[in-house]
């Protein structure tokens, strides 16, 4: 589903509806975004349906700002905090002449499978 604006809960809530009416028999949705998932988790909520018996739901980012929700979210971590850390560390190579260049620098996400997997 293509959409434009911001990422929030009614977005999530409005994109998870119009996917599952044209689409109902879909058994998961992966969001680009927490806050939209959320809003998805939320809207199935409302609608009484079992997550992740019936569908299951992730998001991406790991926002912490979601974790009081009634379920955790599953959400793919991306690091923005080692990202962070890592961007300061070359901004302040460049700006005192240690940065070496051609280093590559990996991270590596993280699940987070909260309760919106279905296991098996």
């Amino acid at each position: 589903e293509f959409y434009s604006g911001g990422s929030s809960l009614l977005k999530g809530r409005e994109m998870t509806q119009r996917i599952l009416e044209r689409s109902p028999d879909l058994d998961f949705l992966y969001y680009s975004n927490d806050m939209i998932g959320a809003g998805g988790m939320m809207y199935l909520r409302d609608q009484g349906v079992d997550v992740p018996g019936r569908i299951g739901l992730a998001g991406f980012n790991g926002v912490e700002l979601l974790d009081g929700l009634p379920q955790r979210l599953a959400t793919m971590d991306a690091g923005r905090r080692e990202i962070g850390r890592e961007a300061a560390r070359i901004i302040a190579g460049c700006s005192d002449g240690t940065l070496e260049g051609g280093q590559r620098i990996e991270l590596t996400p993280k699940l987070q499978p909260g309760d919106t997997l279905r296991r098996r």
